[in-house]
């Protein structure tokens, strides 16, 4: 019942854009499971040898952040800043 009413929804709003907006959402939305797909979590990244020293030191410094904020400040200890993608840019 819930994915139908999801499935509807999804359709109205698509429905409702303006021409040029889908190919745009669409666009994003590719670009956004591409990005999932190429997660890997950044224990796995901390223990390769072939993770660059600077990415290292990083992605440490990410786990340690993330520490503090769960266990000083109370935030949820959830699957946030857990993960890594190499975009290949700056």
């Amino acid at each position: 019942m819930r994915r139908d009413l999801l499935h509807v929804l999804l359709a109205t709003a698509f429905v409702s854009l303006p021409g040029c907006a889908l190919p745009y959402y669409l666009q994003a939305a590719r670009g956004q499971i591409h990005l999932l797909h190429q997660r890997v979590p950044i224990d796995e990244l901390l223990v390769d040898p072939g993770t660059d020293p600077t990415t290292q030191q990083r992605l440490e410094l990410v786990r340690e952040i993330r520490r503090f904020a769960v266990e000083a400040l109370g935030l949820p200890d959830n699957k946030s800043y857990t993960s890594y993608v190499d975009l290949q840019r700056d």
